[in-house]
């Protein structure tokens, strides 16, 4: 497994497989690659969901994958599938989902450009929404990203026969399925760093984005980590003293210059103020500072200030390459 303890395995039709193309086209398999997650891949052309549960024991569980993306109904709708039947099936495969410990979401089905079946896509996706939130499950909602104005059709320029997607939207679509990556990337590493290994704040940011980014960390950025974590007493809060000398090293990598860089540890300061109500260790524990506390009584603050973080330098540092 290339990242530990995640492994993203997705069932469902030619929109999980990458049809008309092969797999490594998906907007799975490019999501997951991006991240050097581990990942499984059980789309089949032409699926249904009745299809998708008949082989889940056999091409996911299995397996042993820590999160499932369930995602079908296309086929089900050229079908006229009634909706009850459709989400008996997402059902039955979330149960089995939760019965194996592995964690699931629900891909929304996207448009498709022919009007009686998309009606009948529109009806799933709302049970689908419901049947999500009722049962505290997230949904990859793909049909946001990818429909056009109408609300009924893919996109132009994102389809190359109304039904699937062409390179350019299997791109959009992995861009969906990255940030909900991140975010069990995010989960699952601030969860072992803390409980399992005890390791700092400071550390699990550098480590965590570091991932994220595909940055090899220089042995000597994670000593002068451990120093400032040994020297804080409270003050600044590693959370953001990690991010700034990510910053600082990953910047200059990118060939930012140094006040150019400096800028942007200001203006990620200040928004990290904003978003958290303060820089400071001792103000961001509500319930107090001690210097002998464990690291995860901050567990909560940490995945939100990560995926803040991680947001951050793609929007300041990526995108302005």
């Amino acid at each position: 497994m290339t990242t530990n303890a995640i492994k993203i395995a997705a069932i469902g039709d030619s929109i999980i497989y990458g049809y008309p193309y092969e797999p490594a086209s998906s907007w799975f398999n490019l999501a997951a690659e991006r991240l050097n997650i581990d990942y499984i891949n059980r789309g089949i052309n032409g699926d249904t969901t009745d299809g998708m549960l008949s082989r889940f024991d056999s091409d996911i569980l299995r397996y042993k994958p820590s999160h499932i993306i369930i995602m079908g109904g296309t086929n089900d709708a050229y079908g006229g599938i009634a909706v009850n039947q459709v989400i008996n099936n997402i059902q039955a495969m979330v149960q089995l989902a939760f019965e194996n410990a592995i964690f699931p979401f629900i891909g929304l089905p996207i448009p498709c450009n022919e009007l009686a079946e998309e009606k009948l896509l529109g009806q799933y996706r709302e049970a689908m929404r419901q049947f999500a939130r009722a049962n505290n499950i997230e949904i990859i909602d793909f049909h946001k990203s990818i429909v056009d104005d109408s609300g009924l059709s893919i996109k132009a320029g994102f389809h190359c026969d109304g039904i699937h997607p062409n390179n350019a939207g299997y791109e959009v679509m992995a861009g969906v399925a990255t940030k909900i990556f991140i975010k069990v990337l995010i989960d699952t590493r601030v969860h072992t760093y803390y409980w399992n290994e005890d390791i700092s704040c400071i550390i699990t940011t550098l480590k965590i984005l570091s991932e994220i980014f595909n940055y090899k960390l220089h042995p000597q950025v994670i000593q002068a980590a451990y120093a400032l974590n040994a020297g804080r007493m409270g003050s600044q809060c590693g959370l953001v003293e990690g991010v700034l000398l990510f910053i600082g090293v990953y910047g200059h990598e990118k060939g930012i210059a140094s006040q150019n860089i400096a800028m942007l540890c200001h203006k990620f300061s200040s928004g990290f103020q904003n978003k958290f109500g303060s820089v400071l260790c001792k103000e961001l524990r509500i319930q107090g500072f001690k210097p002998d506390n464990p690291p995860h009584i901050c567990e909560s603050l940490t995945k939100s200030a990560v995926a803040f973080s991680a947001e951050f330098i793609s929007k300041e540092i990526l995108l302005s390459l």
